[in-house]
């Protein structure tokens, strides 16, 4: 009996150990990405950051019974920011409420630019006065001021929106330094993502109402535009820029971050293709999409994305723990035997079809239109 319990205990360890050790290295990934002097990566990268740190934190607490220190965050704020990275795919609230909801934060965020004496008298004299701030990577939009604010668990700012945003970013990113810290990373040089990117970044300024016109062909109905671009940003950011030349470890954890991106992509895809009041051109667009079999591929690596993001591997089979490779034994368990290389061709392949189709869609003008990006301006300097 006591040679079973010992047995069943180094089973549950040999478990622990590896799902700490992709903690640790999903951690030291978005640490260079977040902690380097690129602030517009590290924008960009922190809803997945507060994912890893988030779950790090419960697996640490919950599955190895390890002390770790209270997160300095707001932990609403957190746990809304942990799941805004499912896009549509979010069980406590349908399309149209999801649509509700990112529609009053645009609208809230555009009155705060907007409203008052001096911003009116400033739109009577023909001065610019943009309300959406959009970044982009070598011509492609990554991310929005509303993305953004989504992403870090916001719901609707109020007059000084700017500031609690600041506010709000500042505290997620001391939680997840604590993480790093408690994991015993904070003194590791890891190379950021995509380094290559650094001088790559532009923003550019435009008017909310005008852009959504534009957005999309004029195809997409005004409600679904920020819905919809909201999930162009995170795919196009994923594609771009979830890479990692540093080290296996940060390889592997970029390999994850796009499996999780895609794989709620791709869910949230076909939620909204059966939205019954989607127009027949966004539907045709869709379902030519949807068509793709590596889609409906990616849609069976649900079990891997939830092994890999709570890191609970108890239901994989002992032996893989004691494997030469047990993280490849792992992706074969929850694949069906298919290899790390493949699904990370899978994978890779997949986001590179979503976003180019999306990004193609989002910049292709309406008839007679300039454009979303048209729109657009540089940024006042200072």
């Amino acid at each position: 009996m006591s040679s079973a319990v010992n047995k069943a205990r180094a089973e549950v360890e040999a478990s622990a150990q590896l799902g700490l050790l992709i903690a640790r290295a999903d951690l030291g990934y978005v640490c260079a990405a977040i902690g380097g002097s690129v602030v517009e990566r590290g924008l960009v990268f922190l809803q997945h950051a507060v994912l890893v740190a988030f779950e790090a934190h419960a697996f640490c607490t919950r599955q190895l019974g390890i002390a770790m220190p209270d997160l300095l965050w707001d932990p609403a704020l957190a746990a809304a920011s942990r799941t805004r990275g499912k896009f549509f795919d979010d069980n406590r609230r349908d399309i149209e409420k999801l649509a509700g909801d990112i529609r009053l934060l645009a609208d809230a965020t555009r009155a705060s630019f907007r409203e008052g004496r001096r911003r009116r008298l400033a739109r009577l004299l023909g001065i610019h006065n943009p309300d959406l701030a959009v970044l982009s990577v070598r011509q492609i939009p990554v991310a929005t001021s509303i993305s953004l604010a989504f992403h870090s668990g916001n719901q609707i700012p109020g007059p000084n929106n700017i500031q609690a945003a600041g506010r709000v970013v500042h505290d997620l990113a001391v939680g997840i330094g604590q993480m790093v810290s408690a994991l015993g990373l904070a003194e590791a040089k890891h190379s950021a993502p995509a380094g290559e990117l650094d001088s790559a970044w532009v923003w550019g300024d435009g008017d909310s109402k005008e852009c959504y016109l534009q957005a999309f062909s004029g195809d997409v109905p005004e409600r679904y535009v920020p819905l919809l671009l909201l999930l162009q940003n995170a795919v196009a950011t994923a594609a771009s820029v979830a890479t990692s030349r540093c080290c296996g470890d940060c390889g592997f954890a970029a390999f994850k971050h796009r499996l999780v991106v895609v794989h709620h992509a791709v869910r949230s895809l076909a939620k909204l293709n059966n939205t019954p009041s989607l127009d027949k051109a966004s539907f045709a667009r869709l379902e030519s999409l949807l068509d793709d079999p590596g889609l409906a591929e990616v849609l069976r690596l649900r079990s891997l994305r939830n092994g890999l993001v709570h890191l609970g591997l108890s239901d994989v089979p002992p032996k893989v723990f004691t494997a030469d490779h047990p993280l490849e034994g792992v992706i074969m368990h929850y694949a069906s035997g298919q290899g790390y290389a493949d699904v990370d061709a899978l994978v890779s392949r997949s986001l590179a079809l979503i976003n180019d189709q999306l990004t193609e869609w989002l910049l292709t003008p309406p008839d007679g239109g300039v454009g979303f990006a048209g729109l657009l301006r540089p940024p006042p300097t200072a």
